[in-house]
């Protein structure tokens, strides 16, 4: 039988039964942490789970079925769908940061304009956007990744331009 639990705030899981019981006489898992396997109605502390462990060697707190949400601390939880893995647990990345990634790339290997433009307004609105959502930490750093890579494709694209307009000119003059 494969078991959930909560760490830290951080659903984790499927584990074997075994493994999870490994954890709760290691003192990794404690009495307090939630498990949910499938066929539960909703998560429960490890000490209300007969199946786990004798609640005399958990703790005091070995009351039934405790509600989704009601301890403090640890988010609401929701079982993972069946046939699924957990359920992520932090932000998802935004997709305006992914953008200004990939255009911020092509930009640069391209050394093409529009696409250096649209990492450097990307990475912007990202950035913008990051502290009202609560965002993963790795959006930020992909958010100025992008921006950098795209002022870099624009830089480079306007270096050319004018060493291609000065040869141009120079030959014009000689001539």
């Amino acid at each position: 039988m494969e078991w959930y639990y909560s760490k830290d705030k951080t659903q984790l899981g499927p584990v074997p039964e075994d493994e999870l019981k490994a954890k709760i006489a290691s003192g990794e898992v404690t009495g307090e942490d939630m498990v949910w396997r499938e066929g539960m109605p909703d998560w429960r502390r490890v000490a209300a789970v007969s199946e786990l462990a004798p609640p005399s060697r958990l703790g005091p707190q070995s009351a039934g079925a405790v509600p989704t949400g009601e301890v403090p601390g640890v988010a609401p939880y929701q079982p993972p769908y069946a046939g699924s893995p957990a359920l992520p647990t932090q932000a998802a990345l935004s997709g305006l940061s992914i953008a200004s990634l990939v255009c911020g790339l092509v930009g640069l290997l391209t050394c093409t304009f529009l696409p250096g433009i649209a990492a450097v307004v990307c990475g912007h609105m990202a950035l913008g956007r990051i502290p009202e959502q609560g965002a993963n930490p790795n959006e930020r750093g992909m958010a100025i990744a992008g921006l950098v890579m795209g002022y870099l494709s624009v830089a480079v694209l306007a270096l050319v331009t004018l060493m291609v307009l000065f040869a141009f000119a120079s030959s014009v003059a000689a001539a």
